[in-house]
C-alpha cells in the first residue's frame, strides 16, 4: 500500500495550497482596487465627486459615459481650496499605493509561478552532496528507502557514532 503522504503527494498538495492562496490574494487585491474605481464612478454619477474621483476617471481607461465635465487639470485645481488640495494629495498617495500594491502582487505571483517550477539551488547542492561517491548498491538502497521498499525509519536500529570523536554515524 502506497503512503498517501509521500513526497510526491505532499508536493502536489503544497503546490495546490500555494496556488489557492495566491489566487485568493489576487482576488482580494482586485476587489479592493475595483471598489475604489466603483466608488469614484458612483460619486461622479451622483454629482458629489471628489477631486480624486475625477483624477481616477481621467487616468483610467473607461468605456462608460459618465456625467462629468472635462476640465483642463490646472483649471480644476485652481478652483480647489487648500483643504481640498490636501485631501487630494492624501487620496493620490493612497491611490498610488494601491497601484503599486497591485503591480507588486502581479510580479510576486509571476515570480511564485516561476519559482515553483524549479528546484531550490540549496536542495540541489544537498542532493548532489548526498549522492556523491556512492556505489550503485548504495544508490539502490537509498532509492528503496526513499520509496518505502526498505526498512522503515521507525524500525531502524539506533544511530551510533559521535561528531566529537570523528566517527561516522551508522544505523
Amino acid at each position: 500500500m502506497k503512503n498517501p503522504f509521500s513526497n510526491r503527494n505532499a508536493s502536489k498538495l503544497r503546490k495546490a495550497v500555494v496556488e489557492q492562496h495566491d489566487q485568493l490574494i489576487k482576488e482580494e487585491a482586485s476587489f479592493i482596487y475595483n471598489k475604489i474605481l466603483l466608488r469614484a464612478k458612483v460619486r461622479i454619477n451622483e454629482n458629489r465627486a471628489k477631486p480624486i474621483d475625477i483624477l481616477i476617471y481621467h487616468v483610467k481607461d473607461h468605456d462608460e459615459n459618465l456625467a462629468i465635465e472635462l476640465y483642463e487639470p490646472l483649471t480644476y485645481l485652481k478652483k480647489l481650496l487648500a483643504q481640498d488640495l490636501e485631501e487630494l494629495l492624501t487620496d493620490i498617495h493612497d491611490y498610488i499605493n494601491k497601484e503599486i500594491q497591485q503591480n507588486e502582487l502581479k510580479n510576486r505571483l509571476s515570480n511564485n509561478e516561476a519559482r515553483s517550477e524549479g528546484i531550490n539551488s540549496a536542495v540541489i547542492v544537498g542532493v548532489l552532496e548526498t549522492l556523491k561517491n556512492k556505489t550503485i548498491r548504495q544508490l539502490e538502497e537509498l532509492e528503496q528507502s526513499i520509496n518505502g521498499d526498505g526498512v522503515s525509519p521507525v524500525h531502524r536500529p539506533p544511530v551510533t557514532g559521535s561528531p566529537s570523536t570523528g566517527n561516522r554515524f551508522t544505523w
